[in-house]
């Protein structure tokens, strides 16, 4: 059963992520920075097709680096097929350079 509180508490923490989104959407069109956050509070909120849509274009944009999708926001898509072809992607355009 869920009580008032933790409702509250739960309304609040959605705000709370709502405002952090709003605040890096505007900083991804200033720095690499923001696409990468938005990625990680995708995936904190358990938003897939989020997660996916910025991982790729953090990739697309050459923002995307190995470290970044080792963060632990990203678990429990890494069996996911398009996390490990980005990976693979990622890879493969490193062994170019």
């Amino acid at each position: 059963m869920i009580t008032s509180a933790q409702r509250k508490e739960g309304d609040d923490l959605e705000r709370v992520y709502d405002e952090a989104e709003h605040i890096f959407v505007r900083l991804q069109k200033l720095s690499w920075f923001g696409g990468i956050n938005l990625a990680c509070l995708a995936a904190i909120r358990g938003r897939e097709e989020e997660t996916e849509k910025w991982l790729r274009k953090c990739y697309d944009d050459n923002h995307l680096e190995p470290e970044h999708l080792e963060d632990g926001d990203f678990d429990r898509y890494r069996q996911k097929d398009w996390f490990l072809e980005l990976v693979e992607q990622l890879e493969a355009k490193e062994d170019q350079n």
